[in-house]
């Protein structure tokens, strides 16, 4: 790696690039072991239409009657 690229590479480090780095690994890990699907978003829209869950904005909410 040339100075440009690890420049760039620290800067995408500090403006948020670890954290999506920590997210990948964790969703990786929890559908390793069976914790977690590897679709989250597709189990969530489904979970909405069978109306365990309500789409709110762009997160969901649980259904309190």
């Amino acid at each position: 790696m040339n100075l440009t690229e690890c420049i760039a590479f620290g800067i995408w480090l500090g403006f948020g690039g670890l954290d999506v780095l920590y997210h990948a690994i964790l969703h990786l890990m929890l559908w390793h072991i069976g914790k977690a699907p590897l679709r989250l978003i597709t189990c969530l829209d489904a979970a909405s239409h069978q109306l365990y869950l309500c789409n709110v904005g762009g997160g969901y909410m649980f259904i309190h009657q």
